[in-house]
C-alpha cells in the first residue's frame, strides 16, 4: 500500500521497528527508480509519515554503520543499569545535517537486519563485553516438561 500526501511525498507502507516505536518507510516518489535503489526514511510517533513528524524527513544514512552500544539510564529503583541499544544514523532532509536515533537491540535491531542485511554494524567495547557475558552465561533448563 502506498500513501501520498499533498506535499508530493509518497511512501510505501511503514514497517515498525519495535512495539510503540519508530517506523521506517521507503520513498515511493520515483516510478522510474528500481525499488532497491529508493531511499528509506524513519518516523517517530509525532506523525503518521516521515514528512509529518516534528523533525521532518530523516533519511536512513547507509553510508554510516549501525552501532550497537550500551547506554546508562536510571531505573525505577534508582539504580544505574546498562541498556543496550542500536544507534541508527540519519540525514535531515531540511538541512543535510547528520543525526542519530535509537532503537531496541532485540526487536528494532532484528527488524533492521531483516530489511537491510548488508548494512554494516559496529559494536562498542561495552556492548561487546555485555553481549559476550550474555553468551557465556550458563543456561538453565526449561522448567516446562
Amino acid at each position: 500500500m502506498t500513501t501520498k500526501a499533498k506535499t508530493g511525498w509518497k511512501w510505501e507502507q511503514g514497517t515498525r521497528l519495535e512495539k510503540g516505536g519508530h517506523r521506517v518507510f521507503r520513498d515511493a516518489r520515483s516510478d522510474f527508480q528500481a525499488p532497491e535503489l529508493r531511499r528509506w526514511a524513519i518516523a517517530d510517533n509525532s506523525g503518521g509519515a516521515p514528512h509529518l513528524t516534528d523533525d521532518g524527513v530523516l533519511w536512513l544514512d547507509f553510508a554510516r554503520p549501525l552501532r550497537v552500544e550500551i547506554g546508562y539510564e536510571k531505573s525505577q529503583y534508582g539504580l544505574v543499569s546498562a541498556a543496550p541499544a542500536v544507534v541508527i544514523p540519519l540525514l535531515c532532509e531540511r538541512d543535510g545535517r547528520e543525526s542519530v536515533t535509537h532503537t531496541s537491540i532485540m526487536d528494532g535491531f532484528a527488524t533492521l537486519r531483516r530489511l537491510f542485511p548488508t548494512w554494516p554494524v559496529e559494536c562498542s567495547a561495552g556492548a561487546r563485553t555485555f553481549l559476550a557475558t550474555i553468551a557465556d552465561a550458563p543456561l538453565t533448563k526449561d522448567p516446562t516438561p
